[in-house]
Protein backbone atom coordinates (compact mmCIF):
# COMPACT_ATOMS: atom_id res chain seq x y z
CA UNK A 1 0.00 0.00 0.00
CA UNK A 2 2.55 2.59 1.09
CA UNK A 3 5.63 3.06 3.15
CA UNK A 4 5.20 2.65 6.87
CA UNK A 5 6.07 5.48 9.20
CA UNK A 6 9.29 5.16 11.10
CA UNK A 7 10.38 6.98 14.18
CA UNK A 8 13.27 9.40 13.88
CA UNK A 9 15.42 10.70 16.68
CA UNK A 10 16.98 14.05 16.00
CA UNK A 11 18.23 16.49 18.62
CA UNK A 12 16.23 19.71 18.89
CA UNK A 13 19.12 21.97 17.94
CA UNK A 14 19.85 19.90 14.83
CA UNK A 15 16.18 19.78 13.86
CA UNK A 16 15.96 23.55 14.25
CA UNK A 17 18.98 23.96 11.96
CA UNK A 18 17.46 21.60 9.38
CA UNK A 19 14.18 23.51 9.53
CA UNK A 20 16.01 26.80 9.00
CA UNK A 21 17.93 25.30 6.06
CA UNK A 22 14.72 24.13 4.38
CA UNK A 23 12.83 27.38 4.94
CA UNK A 24 15.71 29.58 3.75
CA UNK A 25 16.30 27.42 0.70
CA UNK A 26 12.61 27.41 -0.18
CA UNK A 27 12.58 31.22 0.12
CA UNK A 28 15.51 31.43 -2.32
CA UNK A 29 13.64 29.20 -4.79
CA UNK A 30 10.47 31.24 -4.36
CA UNK A 31 12.21 34.55 -4.92
CA UNK A 32 14.30 33.35 -7.84
CA UNK A 33 11.72 31.38 -9.76
CA UNK A 34 8.37 32.92 -8.90
CA UNK A 35 9.10 36.53 -8.05
CA UNK A 36 12.06 37.72 -10.08
CA UNK A 37 12.74 34.80 -12.45
CA UNK A 38 16.41 35.40 -11.70
CA UNK A 39 18.74 33.67 -14.17
CA UNK A 40 21.50 33.55 -11.53
CA UNK A 41 19.55 31.44 -9.01
CA UNK A 42 22.16 28.67 -9.00
CA UNK A 43 24.77 31.22 -7.90
CA UNK A 44 22.50 32.38 -5.09
CA UNK A 45 21.96 28.78 -3.93
CA UNK A 46 25.70 28.08 -4.15
CA UNK A 47 26.43 31.14 -2.00
CA UNK A 48 23.76 30.08 0.50
CA UNK A 49 25.15 26.54 0.68
CA UNK A 50 28.71 27.79 1.23
CA UNK A 51 27.57 30.14 3.98
CA UNK A 52 25.55 27.36 5.62
CA UNK A 53 28.55 25.02 5.68
CA UNK A 54 30.80 27.78 7.06
CA UNK A 55 28.26 28.49 9.80
CA UNK A 56 28.16 24.81 10.81
CA UNK A 57 31.79 24.02 10.20
CA UNK A 58 32.69 21.42 12.82
CA UNK A 59 32.87 17.85 11.58
CA UNK A 60 30.61 16.70 14.42
CA UNK A 61 27.91 19.22 13.48
CA UNK A 62 28.16 18.29 9.80
CA UNK A 63 27.77 14.60 10.65
CA UNK A 64 24.76 15.31 12.88
CA UNK A 65 23.15 17.33 10.07
CA UNK A 66 23.90 14.54 7.60
CA UNK A 67 22.26 12.01 9.91
CA UNK A 68 19.16 14.21 10.13
CA UNK A 69 19.10 14.68 6.35
CA UNK A 70 19.25 10.91 5.85
CA UNK A 71 16.49 10.24 8.38
CA UNK A 72 14.24 12.96 6.96
CA UNK A 73 15.20 12.18 3.35
CA UNK A 74 16.22 15.74 2.49
CA UNK A 75 18.32 15.23 -0.60
CA UNK A 76 19.71 18.76 -0.93
CA UNK A 77 20.95 18.79 2.67
CA UNK A 78 22.29 15.24 2.33
CA UNK A 79 24.30 16.15 -0.76
CA UNK A 80 25.62 19.35 0.81
CA UNK A 81 26.69 17.63 4.04
CA UNK A 82 28.24 14.68 2.21
CA UNK A 83 30.37 17.03 0.10
CA UNK A 84 31.37 19.12 3.14
CA UNK A 85 32.33 16.04 5.18
CA UNK A 86 34.31 14.57 2.28
CA UNK A 87 36.21 17.85 1.95
CA UNK A 88 37.08 17.77 5.67
CA UNK A 89 38.19 14.13 5.52
CA UNK A 90 40.46 14.80 2.54
CA UNK A 91 42.50 17.11 4.72
CA UNK A 92 42.85 14.66 7.64
CA UNK A 93 45.74 12.25 8.03
CA UNK A 94 44.69 8.58 8.10
CA UNK A 95 45.32 8.14 11.84
CA UNK A 96 43.11 11.11 12.65
CA UNK A 97 40.27 9.64 10.55
CA UNK A 98 40.51 6.38 12.48
CA UNK A 99 40.42 8.27 15.77
CA UNK A 100 37.55 10.60 14.74
CA UNK A 101 35.28 7.69 13.84
CA UNK A 102 36.40 5.54 16.75
CA UNK A 103 37.78 2.91 14.41
CA UNK A 104 40.34 0.55 15.87
CA UNK A 105 43.91 1.14 14.90
CA UNK A 106 44.88 -1.65 12.62
CA UNK A 107 48.21 -3.31 13.18
CA UNK A 108 48.94 -3.54 9.51
CA UNK A 109 51.73 -2.42 7.31
CA UNK A 110 51.54 1.37 6.89
CA UNK A 111 50.63 1.02 3.19
CA UNK A 112 47.62 -1.19 4.01
CA UNK A 113 46.48 1.13 6.81
CA UNK A 114 46.70 4.08 4.44
CA UNK A 115 44.70 2.17 1.83
CA UNK A 116 41.93 1.44 4.35
CA UNK A 117 41.82 5.07 5.51
CA UNK A 118 41.61 6.30 1.95
CA UNK A 119 38.68 3.94 1.42
CA UNK A 120 37.05 5.52 4.49
CA UNK A 121 37.21 8.85 2.73
CA UNK A 122 34.85 7.48 0.12
CA UNK A 123 31.63 8.44 1.84
CA UNK A 124 29.65 5.97 -0.19
CA UNK A 125 31.34 3.29 1.95
CA UNK A 126 30.80 5.16 5.21
CA UNK A 127 27.26 6.23 4.45
CA UNK A 128 25.88 3.28 2.53
CA UNK A 129 22.24 2.98 3.28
Amino acid sequence: MGESLTSVRIARDVLSTVESFCIDRFEIFRRCYYVTAAPHSSDILKDFDQAFVRQHSTLTKLIRLLDAALQLQIESLRDLMTAAIAKRLEKMPPKQILKKFNLPRLDLFPERELEICLACRDLSLLLSY
